[in-house]
């Protein structure tokens, strides 16, 4: 198994005025300043009340201005979710803000980026983001709007999914592009009421507000949000590939077994902590390494199969969806690209094997992608092992693939990515399928 990792620390200086962090490899140190509006909350049963019922990442106290919780192995970004998983964080979001309520505190910051997944379970992981009520309004309901609410009404809409937002827009969709882009549907929808959004504080106007007998604003504007996010799609079956496991028909039932009984054999003897799937699809390769203990990173660029494995494996803490397209990774976001590590980044120095299962043609052919290139991706990425899948020029799909874009692959033999991949791998043990065309192998790092 891979060497242990060294131990490195790492300070960020968050957009907020109550603290810093600073973290290793287990461990994050959140140091809170003098005066912060928050310390009365990480001291009250409430947060405590938050940590017991798994809303909040536990933490403790090292020194009166510190505090340390766990770092949660791997994280993704608003921009790598599918709707379901930021309609959850919403949904989390408002539940701690009404039990906040009547404690007389309220979140200061209603973002996205304030919940994280282990697997595909939500927890709100910043202990800052909380204060004693002050005034009658809820200041965050504008960030939460422009977080949740918006993009989730125009995927709704005009089908935009909402991660595409937040690779637009780090801090969310600001309520004059949102009107623009929805048009006329608003007014056919549930989201109506927000064209009577009118302050700089993204809150709704007054008569919409109006208090009634024994209610608070708060708890006004908490059942607004409710009532907007009470549509969500949960039947993904619109897109190419979320029936690619039922229609695919590019080599036979004998072929698709016999890759399934290799990839659990060579999985099953490598036994690797963590596993990435890069071209997941929904999911059924992930599954076999998740059978043997792997925590698995599964990536595709389809938001519907994304959502599929999302859904399907909810409140589970072993399987981590990933919407990205593997041909353009998103790299740091935010302040100097550093707040918010890319895709690759966070791989780094944690992944035991690489798997690329009919995806590595798809990269070569439609995408131009050097084979080299991916081979070098793979090795970078992985402390040990790679099962790679090897599709021979003479295969169906990837004339195909060639015809369609008119590019000439007859230097695309399987004899010839093997001598590539040696450059970067030992070859360990392989399968030949699918009448000669394709080729699955257990490759060791160099």
């Amino acid at each position: 198994m891979p060497t242990p990792v060294r131990t490195n620390i790492r300070i960020i200086k968050m957009r907020d005025p109550d603290g810093h962090i600073s973290f290793d490899e287990t461990r994050i140190v959140r140091h809170i300043y003098k005066g912060a509006s928050s310390l009365s909350f990480i001291h009250s049963s409430l947060s405590s009340r938050l940590v017991h019922d798994e809303m909040l990442v536990p933490y403790e106290f090292i020194a009166d201005d510190k505090i340390i919780s766990p770092r949660y192995q791997f994280i993704t970004y608003p921009y790598e979710w599918s709707d379901a998983q930021l309609h959850d964080a919403a949904c989390l979001t408002l539940r701690i803000a009404r039990i906040c309520e009547k404690y007389n505190y309220e979140l200061k910051d209603a973002s996205a980026w304030n919940v994280i997944f282990d697997g595909c379970k939500s927890i709100f992981c910043d202990h800052l983001s909380f204060k004693e009520i002050e005034h009658r309004e809820w200041w965050a309901f504008g960030q939460f709007a422009r977080h949740f609410i918006y993009p989730l009404a125009l995927s709704n809409t005009v089908s935009l999914n909402a991660h595409k937002v937040f690779l637009l827009y780090r801090d969310g969709l600001n309520h004059d592009d949102f009107k623009n882009i929805i048009g006329s549907k608003i007014y056919l929808s549930r989201y109506l009421p927000l064209l009577l959004i009118r302050n700089s504080r993204g809150q709704p106007s007054a008569p919409l507000l109006h208090v009634k007998k024994g209610r608070t604003l708060h708890e006004n504007l908490f059942s607004l949000a409710e009532y907007l996010l009470r549509d969500k799609r949960t039947d993904k079956t619109n897109t190419t590939w979320i029936n690619y496991t039922k229609e695919r028909g590019h080599y036979g039932n004998a072929s698709i077994q016999l890759k399934r009984e290799y990839v659990d054999k060579w999985i099953k003897k490598v036994r690797p902590e963590w596993v990435v799937d890069f071209g997941a699809n929904t999911g059924e390769f992930s599954y076999i390494a998740r059978k043997y203990n792997s925590k698995v990173i599964a990536i595709d660029h389809d938001h519907d199969c994304m959502e599929n494995l999302y859904l399907n494996n909810h409140g589970t803490k072993d399987i981590y969806p990933v919407i990205a397209e593997l041909s353009d990774i998103v790299g740091g976001r935010g302040w100097n690209g550093s707040e918010y590590p890319g895709l690759i980044d966070r791989m780094m120095n944690k992944i035991d094997m690489v798997m690329m299962l009919a995806i590595i043609h798809h990269l070569t052919i439609s995408e131009g992608i050097g084979v080299h290139d991916v081979f070098r991706l793979a090795h970078k990425i992985t402390r040990c092992a790679a099962i790679l899948e090897l599709v021979n020029n003479d295969d169906p799909q990837a004339r195909l693939l060639a015809d369609q874009r008119n590019r000439d692959i007859s230097n695309l033999s399987i004899e010839h990515q093997k001598a590539l991949l040696q450059g970067y791998f030992d070859i360990e043990d392989s399968i030949n399928y699918a009448d000669g065309n394709r080729e699955l192998v257990l490759a060791r790092k160099k």
